[in-house]
């Protein structure tokens, strides 16, 4: 006798089914399940550059570090250590940097922030799909031997401009979707010697994988490459940073907060794009024996897990950081003029970028 039952998931449908088990002389009950939905977050607020600061115009005294250096003071506007009428000349400005600034939006029209701290306001949003299927063949190969094979595959997924490790969520060209999937499969066979002794060998193998995928594909990748963006900015180790992705900016004081940064920076984004693959492997092979009012239980059981981890590095683009700083001499007093002049706090770069490798996990 065989039995099979095959259980999708539908993104609207939560349910359960019962499937008989001639093997076993039950019933086995499962739950296809394919749900999850949005979530809305708090909105993401920011002080970007306003098109005049991109240009070197700005509302406040900027300093001019080749008079500041000189002792002139810039305290308020046209001081003698002042650019004039708070203006950076179009020569003294780094092309690059205004690429790179041209990566973060402009402010929000018609929005007012009434802290004033704020220029740009983003909803955020992340969808969670989940989809669940289930396969399972029972047969009964004899009275005394039966068998049965059970398949699942599951996936859940993060997308939107709040996905899971997404980079640059204010960044629409560059939508990057989060998805972990785990499949398993197993088979057991279970042989009957008499009504009080029974042997049952199970084999299985599991997986678990997280992946960043491109939803409009790999052409994606051109928004965040240097050469796709005209940008010619360096690194110490170009081996590092294969994909040719742009440089992390940072961004801070002056009297500005809620700043935004450009880059892939940080502990989740030193795996971008992310890539890790798990696979455990189990067998056993028990013998059950029942003697009046007690059960007696031997076999043997072997697992291994095996994970592999993608590079994973901090900076592996570079970093830069553009704050403000008065132990800075050639310090402007704005955190974006800085950047504009290439005139930065600190610079780091990852010496080695490691793949995790595979590694067994034996019991």
């Amino acid at each position: 006798m065989v039995c099979l039952a095959f259980q999708p998931g539908k993104a609207e449908d939560r349910g359960t089914a019962e499937v008989e088990d001639p093997g076993k002389g039950g019933r086995r009950t499962g739950h296809p399940h394919h749900g999850g939905g949005d979530r809305d977050g708090d909105p993401l607020r920011l002080r970007v550059p306003t098109e005049q600061e991109r240009q070197g115009i700005f509302s406040t005294p900027i300093a001019d570090p080749s008079k500041t250096s000189q002792g002139l003071a810039c305290v308020n506007t046209n001081d003698p250590g002042c650019f004039p009428n708070n203006t950076i000349p179009s020569g003294q400005i780094n092309t690059d940097v205004q690429k790179m600034l041209s990566l973060l939006p402009l402010p929000t029209p018609g929005y007012t922030d009434p802290s004033g701290e704020t220029n740009y306001v983003l909803s955020l949003i992340e969808k969670n799909p989940v989809n669940l299927k289930v396969l399972r063949v029972d047969y009964n190969i004899s009275p005394k031997w039966s068998v049965y094979f059970r398949g699942l595959d599951m996936t859940v997924k993060s997308q939107g401009n709040a996905s899971a490790y997404t980079p640059m969520n204010y960044l629409i060209n560059f939508p990057v979707d989060y998805i972990n999937k785990a499949p398993n499969v197993t088979v057991d066979l279970t042989y009957v010697a008499s009504p009080s002794v029974v042997n049952e060998l199970n084999i299985g193998y599991s997986a678990w994988s997280e992946l960043q995928v491109f939803p409009k594909g790999a052409s994606e990748l051109a928004a965040v490459q240097k050469s796709a963006l005209g940008i010619s900015i360096g690194q110490f180790r170009p081996q590092l940073n294969p994909l040719g992705l742009i440089p992390t900016f940072l961004f801070g004081g002056g009297g500005l907060s809620s700043l935004p940064s450009i880059g892939l920076s940080g502990p989740t984004q030193g795996r971008f794009p992310i890539n890790s693959q798990s696979g455990s492997y189990g067998i056993s092979d028990g013998i059950y024996k029942v003697w009046k009012n007690h059960t007696a239980k031997a076999g043997i059981y072997f697992h291994s897990d095996r994970y592999v981890q993608r590079h994973s590095a901090s900076d592996f683009a570079g970093s830069y950081d553009f704050s403000v700083n008065t132990q800075n001499a050639l310090d402007t007093g704005n955190t974006y003029s800085n950047a504009l002049i290439g005139n930065y706090l600190r610079y780091s770069e990852i010496t080695t970028a490691p793949h995790i490798p595979p590694f067994p996990r034996d019991p």
